[in-house]
């Protein structure tokens, strides 16, 4: 069996390269931003068993004091 010898990266584009000559990469860490956010406030929602339509803690209908 032979053995593989690991390749040179020298030569080639990283992907940060390819979109900025594309035009694309402040869109794309745009949406990347927006996806870590909303993760980040549904695990933050689940630990606080919050809700988006009823918020945080409540349980029923708040009574007017």
């Amino acid at each position: 069996m032979t053995s593989k010898k690991p390749r040179s990266i020298e030569g080639f584009t990283t992907l940060d390269e390819l979109l900025d000559q594309d035009g694309t990469c402040e869109a794309f860490q745009a949406v990347a931003i927006k996806e870590v956010l909303e993760w980040q406030i549904e695990e933050t929602m689940k630990g606080k068993a919050c809700h988006a339509t009823t918020g945080c803690g409540t349980v029923g209908p708040q009574s007017a004091a």
